[in-house]
């Protein structure tokens, strides 16, 4: 129903749709979603930035680039792990792929931050 891949440097963990309460039949195909490991997300934001280097300003997500990079690597480690407890691989339907750069801290020294991160405006 779900499964972490803790030994895996890209895959965090899977988690099934069907698994959660109340959605054992809200599809007929079979839905996961793939969160990648922090160490990963941090590498592929740092490989292929959410801004444009010289303007700051906030470059879209290209489907084709998720689908490409991201995903193919988030499926390819899911694949190894579902073959490593010889679970059959089910066949891929759609895979689509979000970016959630904003969701990390800000770095110190950045807007005034202390050496955690902390500024005036965090919440705890």
């Amino acid at each position: 129903e779900a499964a972490f891949a803790a030994a895996d440097d890209c895959l965090w963990f899977a988690a099934r749709t069907r698994a959660k309460p109340g959605l054992r039949e809200a599809s007929k195909f079979d839905s996961w979603t793939l969160v990648s490991t922090p160490k990963y997300a941090a590498a592929e934001i740092e490989r292929v930035p959410m801004q444009d280097p010289k303007t700051g300003a906030f470059r879209p997500q290209e489907m084709s680039y998720l689908q490409e990079g991201p995903c193919a690597e988030l499926l390819a480690a899911f694949k190894r792990l579902l073959s490593s407890r010889e679970v059959p691989f089910p066949k891929v339907v759609y895979m689509g792929g979000q970016r959630w750069g904003s969701a990390f801290p800000a770095p110190a020294g950045v807007d005034d931050r202390d050496s955690c991160g902390r500024g005036q405006t965090t919440v705890e």
